[in-house]
């Protein structure tokens, strides 16, 4: 597939980095949203290595799910939970670029998650990256890769 190529490429930092470690970080949120009902309230969706995470909202509690392998999980009750909200067909972020002023402006990034989440102007996007100094930032970006703002994590 094209874009799981471009993906790749633009996650990938430096040309000895396994790129398969990133790629299901985008790859596969599109198939684990078209896996869910379209009509399901959702406070977050992460790419991680292997799967993505999908907590959705049912009533007051929180219900998560995985999406690992081309299947989605049966929903395991997590507790009661509030929050904003968004529906899966409001992610809109670009897969090819998401990742862009990350690469762009660090060496060799280790992306590690990718997270959509609900705020309150809308969807928003983030981005978990290791330094090779060993500290973590969350980077916000937009939905085109554009930066808008990062934190240490640890």
């Amino acid at each position: 597939m094209v874009a799981s190529a471009l993906v790749l490429a633009a996650c990938g930092g430096g040309g000895d980095d396994d790129p398969a470690a990133v790629h299901p970080l985008v790859a596969d949120i599109a198939p684990a949203l078209a896996a869910i009902d379209a009509d399901t309230d959702l406070f977050q969706v992460a790419g991680t290595p292997g799967r993505v995470e999908l907590v959705a909202q049912d009533g007051a509690d929180a219900v998560g799910y995985t999406y690992a392998d081309g299947e989605l999980s049966d929903g395991e009750p997590l507790g009661p939970a509030s929050g904003y909200t968004f529906r899966p067909g409001d992610v809109t972020f670009d897969p090819e670029r998401v990742f862009e002023g990350v690469t762009g402006g660090l060496d060799d990034p280790l992306i590690t998650r990718f997270e959509v989440l609900g705020g309150p102007g809308g969807v928003l996007y983030s981005a978990e990256v290791l330094s090779k100094a060993g500290g973590t930032l969350a980077i916000d970006l937009g939905p085109d890769g554009t930066v808008l703002g990062a934190a240490p994590v640890r």
